[in-house]
């Protein structure tokens, strides 16, 4: 049976905040980093993965300059949802 709405969407919490954790510490790697450079390069390392995770979809698609504006575009409406309740200062 194919997962629910809702399963998907807690597996890709789960999964995606897992992914947040491993990646601040592997960022111990590099030492002692100021907030601008740890933070832009964790924001390197998430395009990165992203890059990666809509590739595919590029590649599959018949016009794959406007497969990657509108997957980037979707992803962003995404970003921008989730961050949300930051912006309203509910979190």
């Amino acid at each position: 049976m194919a997962a629910t709405e809702q399963e998907k969407f807690e597996f890709a919490t789960r999964v995606g905040v897992e992914v947040f954790q491993l990646m601040q510490q592997r960022m111990e790697e590099l030492g002692p980093l100021a907030f601008t450079e740890r933070f832009m390069t964790m924001i390197s390392v998430s395009v990165v993965c992203l890059a990666n995770v809509l590739r595919p979809g590029v590649e599959r698609a018949p016009s794959r300059g406007s497969a990657a504006d509108a997957l980037i575009s979707t992803t962003m409406r995404q970003v921008r949802q989730l961050l949300e309740p930051v912006v309203k200062g509910e979190q």
